[in-house]
């Protein structure tokens, strides 16, 4: 992906010769943390670190200084470049076939070249049919974790019950909001929704910032940072291939196969 930002393609456009964006920065960068991301990184920002302090393969002991720089650093991992990568490079497959060549906004026409012809018969319908499956089993993955959350938060806050009952209502507003904001369209809808959702994280974020431990914030962000990007090809290319935990199946096997879908 830094090769064809860099390298001879870089000034390819996705689009028309003289066509302009659609959307404001803010409004692109809003709806694709929203769309992208979502309630997956609201949940697992708070429950990765914490389960992952408790205990890794990268650690002897849990609960300890060195887990807690360990746990954030497979945080920023599992949440990084590697992931986002996945996202821009099937972007730019799109996007670049759809504006530029004109073809359907498919996976399929992302194989034209390879496939040619067959890509309009039996192959392109497949392929079109396994991405669906992908999607729709991406977004239940992320639909039940922000159910859960929620159903755990009104437990908390509201005394509410943990029951299946009351996750389902959940998924129905939530579905109902998602359903009405899509039909809006994406200048209406989505991309208010997605500006509302990136006003209240920042608030979410200044909150945290403000009245909790200030300076610890500031300093372990800064320093799991820098600890993520020293040993982000150690981590990219590590297969726990020496202690079967069923960790690296239950964590980064499982983020991938989430970004993928």
């Amino acid at each position: 992906m830094i090769w064809l930002g860099t390298g001879r393609y870089k000034n390819v456009r996705l689009g028309g010769d003289y066509e302009q964006p659609e959307f404001t920065y803010f409004s692109w960068i809003s709806m694709l943390f929203a769309a992208g991301t979502g309630v997956g990184i609201l949940f697992w920002a708070v429950a990765q670190p914490i389960l992952q302090f408790q205990g890794n393969p990268f650690i002897d002991e849990g609960m300890t200084p060195d887990a807690a720089r360990v746990a954030m650093r497979l945080s920023y991992f599992h949440w990084g470049l590697n992931g986002w990568a996945i996202f821009s490079f099937v972007a730019i497959v799109l996007a670049y076939f759809t504006y530029r060549r004109q073809l359907p906004l498919t996976i399929r026409s992302g194989l034209e070249p390879v496939l040619g012809k067959r890509n309009h018969g039996f192959l392109g319908d497949l392929v079109d049919l396994l991405a669906v499956f992908g999607t729709v089993f991406g977004i239940a993955t992320t639909q039940g974790l922000g159910v859960q959350q929620m159903n755990a938060g009104l437990n908390a806050v509201f005394g509410l019950p943990t029951s299946t009952t009351l996750q389902v209502i959940i998924t129905a507003i939530i579905m109902s909001v998602a359903t009405l904001s899509v039909v809006s369209g994406v200048k209406r809808g989505v991309r208010l929704l997605s500006e509302a959702n990136f006003w209240l994280s920042i608030a979410v974020v200044l909150f945290l910032l403000l009245f909790g431990p200030t300076q610890y914030l500031i300093a372990i962000t800064i320093e799991s940072a820098g600890d993520y990007i020293q040993n982000l090809m150690s981590m990219t290319f590590h297969t726990n291939a020496t202690i079967e935990d069923g960790w690296q199946a239950e964590w980064t096997v499982f983020f991938w196969g989430w970004w993928l879908a």
